[in-house]
């Protein structure tokens, strides 16, 4: 059922089983999840089906740290406040993360996940059909994955397109048809209430820009509001303790992470192969010929080789060079590509190497409130984010093991361009925030445990991927469904069974 918060009678109080903060992939999974049970449950959504400017207007706040201007509209535009959420927006590019991005590395402080991949991987399963996404890694001739020979430590990841997959509409219907679901359109959670020792929560305060306000009041809180709303509502909630909700060891904030990427000025690459062979890795990727999806592929170091030479799991893809800019690459690598070739074949293939890097956990890069209101009388983010010196050290490192590797292998020649003395400001970024409400067994290093639950609040949650300890290479749409589905199996067998 849709409903309408304008129209709901001023200070009412509504009483629920569940009430989920956020109608975005996040939301929306745990509450289609829920819709087949007996639990009732009441999702708020700060906007409408379609945009409203006067909504998305609720998301301004400020930057610093450097990288990002302070006139940037990042914390505006690289989100939509709207039913269904950013999805609304994505290109639905879908990945599994890494067994190595679970593991708690010595050589990146602050990673490790309470869980492995493994554990993860029948809910990965499971989010397929709610993505519209077919098998993991589907095979197809036409798009095959490169060879690097025997023992050779340059893999591959296969990330695969989904339609892509707009929940609302997509999953809309389900929620209004379900007889145990409320959602609650133009409602916006602007502060979570807990008891006196903060141990829990007794209601959450909706309001509308239309000055209608009323109360929910349930057994279980969930806030599903994306990575940076979820801090900042546990933030503002700051009646009872001064720090927040939840922010005892004033970690709700930190570790804001997105992916970083560079595609021009990284480096010049030579491969051992025909240009049809490498079409799995270039921009823009192509349509599977037997399978009818959207893949793309990225070639990556192997686990030993992160361990060895110490490294994040960055990755590297194939840009197509127009001819005007292939003859100096030719004259740039000169006689070093004339016999490297295992195979005898007199195929090349030149390009440029772009580079996505998975971002380093820092708790200085952080979200915080500013001394600026929104018109619901909330406090505006302030985010202080920058490029560390530790991300582009990283970077360049990777990118010299890989021409390392792939000389060794016989395979091909890389020129890196990239320098660490070099300008960085050509560097984007993917919109994906991470990181700020991270997951930790231990309440000093992590603000919700293992099951996703808030440390010290008996009855609050958080889902999307602010709950991520590391972001690892892909794109976090897939973990955040898949983590969703973890947390309404959790929620039915512990709590509403």
């Amino acid at each position: 059922m849709f409903r309408d918060a304008r129209k709901v009678a001023k200070n009412q109080l509504i009483e629920r089983d569940v009430c989920i903060i956020g109608g975005g992939a996040a939301g929306i999974t745990l509450a289609c999840e829920l819709s087949n049970g007996g639990a009732k449950v009441a999702l708020i959504e700060s906007g409408d089906i379609a945009a409203s400017a006067a909504t998305q207007a609720l998301y301004r706040g400020s930057v610093a740290g450097g990288y990002l201007p302070a006139e940037s509209d990042y914390l505006s535009t690289s989100r939509l406040r709207f039913f269904g959420g950013t999805t609304n927006h994505w290109a639905g590019l879908c990945g599994r993360l890494a067994p190595i991005d679970f593991e708690q590395r010595s050589w990146i402080p602050h990673s490790g996940w309470p869980f492995d991949r493994e554990h993860l991987d029948p809910y990965y399963e499971r989010a397929r059909p709610i993505l519209q996404l077919g098998p993991f890694d589907p095979p197809d001739a036409a798009r095959r994955q490169l060879d690097f020979g025997p023992g050779n430590e340059i893999k591959t990841i296969v990330k695969q397109y989904s339609p892509p997959t707009r929940f609302g509409p997509v999953h809309g219907p389900e929620l209004k048809a379900a007889t145990n679901v409320e959602v609650f359109l133009r409602g916006n959670a602007t502060e979570l209430r807990s008891d006196p020792a903060s141990k829990h929560i007794e209601w959450v305060r909706v309001a509308t820009l239309s000055g209608n306000h009323f109360r929910v009041a349930a057994r279980t809180y969930v806030l599903a509001a994306g990575g940076i709303e979820n801090a900042r509502l546990l933030l503002a909630s700051n009646r009872v303790q001064p720090n927040g909700i939840g922010n005892s060891a004033d970690l709700v904030g930190r570790f804001f992470m997105d992916h970083w990427y560079r595609q021009t000025g990284v480096a010049h690459v030579v491969l051992d192969a025909a240009p049809g062979d490498v079409a799995l890795y270039t921009w823009p990727p192509a349509r599977d010929a037997l399978t009818g999806r959207v893949t793309q592929g990225r070639i990556v170091l192997s686990d030993a080789t992160q361990r060895q030479h110490r490294l994040p799991n960055n990755g590297f893809g194939l840009l197509p060079l127009r001819e005007a800019g292939i003859g100096p690459l030719m004259r740039s690598v000169g006689s070093v590509v004339r016999d490297f070739s295992a195979t005898g074949k007199k195929t090349r293939y030149f390009g440029g190497l772009s580079i996505t890097l998975e971002p380093l956990p820092d708790p200085s890069n952080r979200i915080s409130l500013s001394a600026e209101v929104d018109a619901l009388g909330m406090p505006r983010t302030r985010l202080h984010w920058d490029l560390t010196e530790n991300d582009r050290k990283a970077a360049i490192r990777s990118l010299e093991v890989f021409a390392t590797e792939l000389g060794r292998s016989l395979r091909g020649r890389v020129k890196v361009q990239l320098a660490l003395d070099g300008p960085w400001t050509r560097m984007s970024f993917s919109s994906h925030h991470i990181g700020t409400t991270r997951m930790h067994e231990d309440p000093r290093q992590g603000v919700v445990d293992a099951n996703a639950r808030v440390h010290g609040v008996s009855n609050l949650y958080v889902a999307g991927s602010s709950v991520f300890p590391t972001a690892g290479l892909v794109n976090p749409t897939l973990t955040i469904v898949a983590l969703a589905i973890r947390l309404a199996d959790h929620l039915k067998s512990e709590i509403f069974s």
